[in-house]
């Protein structure tokens, strides 16, 4: 995809991403990291059991790959 041209975004987590891998991605495009977006991709359970449930997962003010 990157030879065609297209721009290159990866959603990672930043501590268990292959560091090779987010070196070449660096170069050629951009790393959105997961952190950001923690609160929308989980649910916490607290000790009397209430839920905190996800928050919607709004990616429109991340840094666009070129």
């Amino acid at each position: 995809m990157h030879k065609k041209g297209w721009g290159i975004e990866v959603l990672a987590w930043e501590r268990t991403c292959n560091p090779r891998f987010k070196q070449w991605v660096k170069k050629i495009g951009i790393i959105v990291p997961l952190e950001d977006y923690y609160e929308a991709l989980t649910f916490t359970e607290d000790e009397s059991g209430a839920i905190r449930r996800a928050k919607s997962l709004d990616l429109s003010k991340r840094e666009l790959s070129k």
